[in-house]
């Protein structure tokens, strides 16, 4: 369908998610069986209905598209992993092998979650637990300790410790902003707030909103370009 309404056709009948744009094609997540099998296939349908399968997956883990469409971002869903508690973000290419690995955490109760790809690609923000990291695009190995393993070359770092003093807190949503300068962050540590990151400096400060009560929460929002 085009942006003012017209043209609008079905390409296909598949019972599938939606990831984003591949040049003239989609990106399509299709489960495997019914709920709550994890068995997933990746596909690209065409604007001609024509379905090509890229890889299928039993990885539990939530998955989003880079704006570029060349590569996926994978995170591991709370819960075991293959039994283990290990989760890990991985950069994926459109065949579903591992390009970048970006860290790899062991805990049972918490996610990869949320995450965000720069609008430019060349860097990724996640969270686990009350921890916020930021990831550049370029691909080493992962060196381990204390339960959590980040690439050794220093491309992931920690830019952000949300505070644990009254509740386990969390993450909703991350933007880049359109420059790289600046990831913005809805977190609840008691309250829902707007955080801002300096990415140069590190340095974080909070972000007010005229009229929005504390006990409001905002589901989307976006940068100005």
């Amino acid at each position: 369908m085009r942006p003012d309404g017209s043209e609008l056709q079905q390409l296909s009948a598949v019972n599938a998610s939606i990831q984003g744009w591949v040049g003239n094609s989609l990106l399509l997540q299709q489960r495997q069986g019914v709920y709550p099998a994890t068995n997933y296939t990746f596909e690209l349908l065409s604007l001609n209905g024509e379905i090509k399968p890229l890889f299928s997956s039993d990885r539990q883990a939530f998955y989003a598209l880079a704006p570029a469409g060349g590569a996926l971002l994978a995170a591991d869903a709370p819960g075991e992993t293959n039994n283990t508690p290990t989760k890990s973000v991985d950069v994926l290419a459109l065949d579903g092998s591992v390009i970048q690995p970006l860290g790899t955490f062991s805990n049972y109760i918490s996610g990869i979650y949320p995450f965000a790809w720069s609008p430019d690609v060349s860097l990724v923000a996640f969270a686990n637990q009350r921890r916020v990291y930021i990831g550049t695009r370029t691909a080493q190995p992962a060196l381990s300790g204390s339960g959590v393993s980040l690439p050794a070359n220093g491309s992931v770092r920690e830019v952000y410790l949300a505070d644990d003093t009254y509740v386990e807190p969390s993450f909703w949503k991350f933007q880049f902003s359109s420059d790289n300068q600046y990831l913005l962050m809805n977190v609840y540590d008691g309250t829902p707030h707007f955080v801002a990151i300096a990415l140069e400096t590190g340095q974080a400060r909070p972000v007010e909103i005229k009229g929005l009560m504390h006990t409001e929460q905002v589901g989307f929002f976006s940068w100005r370009p």
